[in-house]
């Protein structure tokens, strides 16, 4: 196997991650009924922005 670094992970919760995607667009007028990527991506930010702690 190839050279692994010693860094540390961190595991951030996701739950609830979509579901306050969903509802944070459709807030701000955005249809999120399907349109998983434009939804993937609200979750994704929702998760960074809790790991960065937003």
């Amino acid at each position: 196997r190839g050279f692994v670094p010693d860094i540390p992970l961190v595991f951030e919760d996701e739950t609830l991650t979509t579901t306050t995607a969903a509802a944070k667009l459709r807030e701000a007028g955005r249809k999120a009924r399907n349109q998983k990527s434009v939804i993937d991506q609200a979750a994704a930010v929702e998760i960074l922005n809790s790991w960065m702690g937003g």
